[in-house]
């Protein structure tokens, strides 16, 4: 090509194209790419929605090009099936534009689905056979697609999979032409071989780089990138992918349909590879033993010497590595491997981007005996309890104490100075390395057993190499921070964490091979806990507390060691002190107040707190794969606790030695080893500070009565893992009730739009020619199935207006009768749980058994809607541990007190009823100006950063600091501050949204089944009992649902102190189409184009008064802070402000021809909005918020704006 589309390409407008197009009636404007651009219109003749394709003039005046789009498009039009995106028609216009006329799909692009979230592992099967189907058909049909890539896959709203774009398309016999073809990402490597002749593996080996990138939510950095970097995922994706994407053409899979088969196989059970216990054989990949081609593969082409497809195989690596460069650094969930030793293990949680807690480490196996370490110490046989106690001791307080990994060593860090290397077969001391100055609080070994590390309150960190001890250390490093009570290696043992007490330098990187020290950046606290996650090569965590006022703060974060960095904050932290990971690193334990708390590291839930009475527990450490913990304190004695329940299993007679200061369990799970520390009221005597060694009794015999319920409870918030069968039954249960409520919803609806289509017609034929536009347009809305209004428009005519007031009212009551439709499936749904319940039951699976019971339980709290993630939120909120009041508590969890009602957590119910409300279909590019007279000081710099990649925005609101962004999926994206330092937020789980209002203290959000979201910096607002709701509305203060037949509720409903006296619709009121809500007061407009406002005292009630002859004719009202302005019909914009000493109303200014008018934050001015987006800015008092010379040039286009203290944000197709 000669040139390429670029932004400077303008394409034809609405009226220009149907001009050029006459048989299509053009109707919207979609997107603009790096293809042309698409419309939305409607086929006269077949009165079907289509989608129009118009690429440059310069296209289409490139004789070859066009030659070829034409072959292109006989090819596509050929193509007759469901998953793949029909082409009706195809031509070139009179002005040179070539054109392509498609099916019309409402929904989304994959590459949008995955930029957002990761899908879901339960859908990717579902979507993979779908797009097997459709390229196996075209294949089928001599078609090659050559350019597979998420951004040519759309999903509709029906989670059905349309392939479009074909755009590349050739004969299956077609030879690689010499212009470059496809997306490189997804390109198989013979396609860039010079003279190659390419066949339908290259659209396989597409598809297995699809596939990954379903799963894990990335293209791959590079070809062979492991699955099991991002998460857990079915061991079948692996091979299966592996294979599909094959270098070689010939190892891939040979045919679509023996791909389709793969995939339909993937998560059923069966052999994966050499069985259990069997070597795979010498240099075998496990891909190989996996979906094996049935027939040697096919010939094709030239053979290619090994040299050239070497070149092409590096080449494809080097443009791996330039494409993505700047994600090369590894992030949080793409690390695994071994783990580091510690005294006082210390754990690992999550982020930085609030949310998931701790990315999951590779699947383990379920939980198995230990096998002993060659060489390691044998307890002697005997009575559980206390075994030794070593002659020899420290000579002041030990606080930490670690068994090195052969298992028969122990190492000590004592206040006296000195770390204490001891033998336990000889029951000797080996040595003493130091005295240095000062004490020593903790120590360190590596994971190969041959470097020790040891941290104290003398500015220094030290490490000796075992193999060559001396006495002197082999190396030290200078602190700034006196205390530093933590110290781990990280998993390669070249790098020491050092946590310390100095905020300028709380956590250190220090590269001793190297002699090089870094400072880890973001973390505020003191550290007091610091420990490498079992099973991940890069993760630590590290968690410290300091004091935020009147409060203790609590912090957890989880970091990469080869980053230096700080990567995702726990937002709930547990217990911060000597931190410990289970050996599997799925489970996190704390102490705090003389307790020990249990933690599932994963999702963030607490699992159990020490039961009984308090022990003041100085230290613990987990046995038997971390279903036990082993705790020591202040009772010299030694005890063991069921970790999943807390429950006390076996306690040992109290010893004549001072407190259990520090505990290390053996591997194997028969021994642990304490030392001693401070003794309330006990005087010092020789011996105090020895090393103990205990016997414990076998783990086997320990359980508790309740143990079974409790794994079942913890086993059930990760269901889909630890039972499938019962994950899947509820997946089917809950597709069951989507389709029966989607179908009721479907035909009340379509019986509800071909009633109210007859009487819009009948009206039509009596309605003067002025009113018969309204008619008309509220006609082709309907029959297009375009979204409802959230208000009716004042300036239709009255009967328009009462006929559309009754459609939406029947609107309303469409989720309730879905919701009777669904009702009648739970009887038989819960009877097939019953039955699964008894039969495990008979096969003596008690925690299966109990998990069954759980969901049944859940299912009747939550009026038995099957569906898997609603039932988990409600199950891990239930989950949480009671505190000795009997409340629920996170230990350690610092409490919020702003004087908000309760609220849920910053998470969001899932959408329960049928959809009846449908988004804005108008898509565009979120744009951000800064207001010109407004400095830094309210800058949020993220905003320049993240509000352009927003490419999927639908519609906008704002308060002074933020803006609230609508994208086409239902989801919430949240920019700038809450308030001058608090970041906005949107809750996790937050999706189905069709309406937002952003407000200085809530947010509110309007879902598609008439559900309202509403939440504040303290988290999600209960909202049970509203009423479904069409439109919702924010202030400074509270926030307004408006219902079907015009009423108002106002949110959030429980006490929000000074608003209950102003924020109450007054009695009376009647219907209502649109609100404006000031700081203390509200405006609305009536249905006839009336004013009605109320407020309480102070400025509040000066602005509830409409000014004098101007409450009438009025089309759209809106309202800052100060300030309230009404557009009349004949585009008179009345302001009238709070202040009692200004005038009633002031700057009447006229704006002939707009349609609505939008707030700008905190007060000052205006925007107000004309057809064809244009936009002018009305100043509501002297001087100039906005400069408007310099933002109306900037924002006209813009379909919709939103006006903070500083910026003005706009969406532009």
């Amino acid at each position: 090509m000669s040139e390429y589309p670029s932004p400077s390409f303008q394409p034809p407008s609405l009226d220009e194209l149907a001009a050029l197009l006459p048989a299509y009636e053009m109707m919207d404007f979609l997107a603009q790419g790096g293809m042309g651009a698409v419309y939305l219109a409607r086929q006269i003749s077949l009165d079907r929605l289509v989608a129009i394709k118009v690429l440059p003039p310069s296209w289409g005046a490139e004789k070859g090009y066009a030659q070829r789009f034409q072959t292109e498009a006989r090819a596509m039009a050929k193509l007759r099936h469901n998953h793949i995106v029909g082409v009706y028609d195809f031509g070139i216009t009179s002005d040179g534009h070539l054109y392509l006329v498609m099916e019309y799909v409402e929904g989304q692009t994959m590459h949008d689905m995955i930029r957002l979230r990761r899908l879901p592992v339960v859908k990717v099967q579902g979507i993979a056979l779908q797009l097997c189907d459709a390229i196996q058909y075209a294949h089928e049909h001599g078609i090659l697609h050559r350019d597979l890539k998420p951004g040519n896959v759309m999903v509709d709203k029906n989670g059905q999979v349309k392939v479009m774009d074909f755009g590349l398309a050739r004969r299956a016999e077609a030879a690689v032409e010499e212009e470059s073809l496809g997306t490189p990402e997804y390109t198989a490597p013979e396609i860039l071989v010079q003279g190659a002749l390419i066949d339908h593996r290259a659209d396989i080996y597409a598809l297995g780089i699809v596939f990954q990138q379903m799963l894990t939510g990335k293209v791959p950095r590079q070809p062979r990138e492991s699955l099991s970097e991002h998460g857990h995922f079915d061991p079948g994706w692996e091979p299966l992918i592996a294979k599909a994407a094959a270098t070689n053409a010939g190892a891939r899979y040979q045919s679509m349909r023996e791909l389709k088969d793969a995939v339909a196989h993937v998560n059923r059970p069966g052999p994966r590879g050499p069985a259990p216990g069997r070597p795979m054989p010498q240099g075998a990949h496990p891909a190989a033993s996996a979906h094996r081609p049935s027939s040697p593969p096919p010939k094709s082409g030239m053979p290619v010497l090994p040299i050239v497809i070497s070149m092409v195989v590096i080449g494809i690596g080097i443009f791996w590595w330039l494409q993505n460069k700047n994600d090369l650094v590894p992030s949080a969930d793409s690390q695994s491997g071994g783990s580091s030793a510690s005294s006082s293990a210390q754990g690992g949680a999550s982020g930085g981007d609030h949310g998931t807690p701790v990315p999951a480490p590779a699947p383990a196996p379920s939980p198995a005996p230990v096998a002993p370490v060659d060489g390691a110490y044998q307890v002697p046989e005997g009575t559980p309890g206390h075994v030794l106690k070593f002659e020899e001791g420290h000579k002041d307080k030990v606080h930490s104490v670690l068994l090195l990994p052969d298992q028969f060593q122990v190492a000590t860090a004592s206040a006296d100075g000195t770390i204490g290397l001891w033998n336990l077969k000889t029951g000797r001391r080996i040595r003493s390395l130091g005295p240095v100055p000062g004490m020593l609080t903790k120590v360190a070994v590596s994971a190969d057993g041959k470097y020790l590390a040891a941290s104290g309150d003398n500015y220094k960190a030290y490490m000796w190499k075992l193999d060559d001890l001396l006495s002197e250390p082999t190396k030290s490093l200078d602190l700034k921070a006196r205390t530093a009570n933590c110290i781990e290696f990280s998993a390669d043992g070249d790098t020491l964490l050092i946590g310390t007490q100095d905020p300028a330098q709380t956590l250190v990187a220090w590269n001793w091979p190297n002699d090089r020290d870094e400072i880890i950046p973001g973390f505020r606290s003191p550290v007091v806990g610091l420990q490498i996650r079992p099973g991940d090569a890069d993760g630590f965590l590290a968690s410290g507390t300091r004091r935020d006022g009147e409060k203790w703060a609590l912090e957890l974060w989880y970091g990469h060691v080869s980053r230096k960095s700080l990567v995702k904050q726990w937002p709930d932290p547990p217990a911060p002190y000597r931190i410990r990971f289970a050996p599997d690193g799925k489970t996190l334990m704390g102490m705090a107040g003389g307790r020990f708390y249990v933690w599932d590291a994963e999702s963030g839930t607490s699992i159990s707190r020490q039961q009984g009475p308090q022990n003041f527990v100085y230290d613990a450490d987990f046995s038997d794969s971390g279903r036990l913990v082993v705790a020591g304190g202040q009772d010299k004695t030694l005890n063991i606790f069921e970790a999943v329940t807390g429950a006390l299993l076996w306690k040992s007679e109290p010893q004549a030695t001072r407190c259990v200061n520090s505990v290390s369990v053996s591997k194997d799970g028969t021994f642990a080893v304490t030392v001693g520390g401070y003794a309330p009221n006990s005087p010092e005597k020789d011996g105090d500070y020895s090393v103990h060694v205990w016997r414990l009794p076998p783990a086997a015999g320990m359980k508790s009565d309740g143990a079974s319920g409790a794994v079942a409870k913890r086993e059930v918030m990760n269901l889909e893992s630890s039972d499938p069968e019962l994950w899947a039954m509820l997946g089917a249960f809950h597709q069951e009730w989507q389709e029966a409520a989607a179908t009721s919803t479907e035909t009340g609806r379509k019986d509800l739009d071909e009633k109210y289509l007859g009487a819009l017609r009948r009206e039509v034929t009596s309605a003067s020619p002025s009113e018969k536009e309204y008619f008309l347009s509220e006609i082709s809305r309907i029959a297009n199935q375009g979204p409802t209004p959230q208000q009716r428009p004042a300036s239709w005519p009255t009967a328009l207006g009462r006929l559309f007031d009754i459609y939406v009212q029947q609107l309303e009551l469409l989720p309730q009768q879905a919701q009777a439709v669904t009702a009648a499936l739970a009887p038989a749904q819960k009877s097939k749980l019953a039955a699964l319940e008894q039969q495990r039951i008979e096969q003596k699976n008690e925690a299966g058994a109990e998990r069954v019971r759980l969901v049944m339980q859940t299912l009747e709290k939550l009026g038995g809607e099957p569906d898997r993630e609603k039932i988990l939120n409600a199950m891990k909120g239930s989950g949480q541990p009671k505190d000795n009041t009997g409340n629920a508590s996170g230990p350690g969890t610092a409490q919020i007190n702003t004087g908000n009602p309760p609220t849920t957590g910053m998470s969001a119910s899932a959408m329960t009823g049928a959809p009846v409300l449908r988004r804005p279909t108008r898509v565009g590019r979120v744009n951000v100006w800064k207001r010109s007279n407004r400095t830094d000081d309210n800058a949020n710099a993220q905003w320049a950063d993240t509000a352009p990649q927003i490419a999927d925005a639908v519609s906008l609101s704002a308060a002074v600091y933020h803006v609230l962004v609508l994208r086409a999926d239902g989801t919430v994206a949240a920019l700038g501050k809450k308030g001058p330092s608090v970041e906005a937020k949107v809750p996790t789980g937050l999706d189905r949204v069709v309406a937002v209002a952003a407000g200085n203290r809530f947010d509110i959000a309007l879902r598609e089944d008439g559900s309202t979201v509403v939440w504040s910096g303290a988290g999600v607002h209960p909202s049970e009992g509203v009423r479904p709701a069409v439109a919702v509305y924010a202030g400074p203060l509270w926030a307004v649902a408006r219902h079907a037949d015009g009423s108002l509720t106002r949110l959030p409903t429980s006490n929000i102190g000074n608003a209950n006296g102003f924020g109450d619709t007054p009695p009376g009121l009647g219907a209502v189409s649109d609100v404006a809500i000031a700081l203390e007061a509200t405006v609305a407009l009536l249905p006839d184009g009336a004013l009605s406002g109320w407020g309480g005292g102070g400025r509040g009630g000066n602005l509830a008064t409409i000014p004098s002859g101007k409450g009438a004719g009025v089309v759209s009202v809106a309202a800052n802070n100060v300030e309230a302005a009404a557009l009349q019909r004949d585009g008179e914009l009345v302001v009238w402000g709070v202040d009692p000493a200004s005038p009633t109303t002031f700057n009447p200014t006229r704006f002939p021809g707009a349609d609505r008018v939008v707030r700008a934050n905190p007060s000052g001015a205006f925007a107000v909005h004309f057809p064809g987006d244009r936009w002018l800015f009305s100043n509501a008092s002297t001087g100039l918020p906005v400069d408007a010379g310099t933002l109306e040039p900037q924002v006209n286009g813009c379909f919709d704006l939103a006006i903070t203290m500083g910026y003005c944000v706009g969406i532009k197709p």
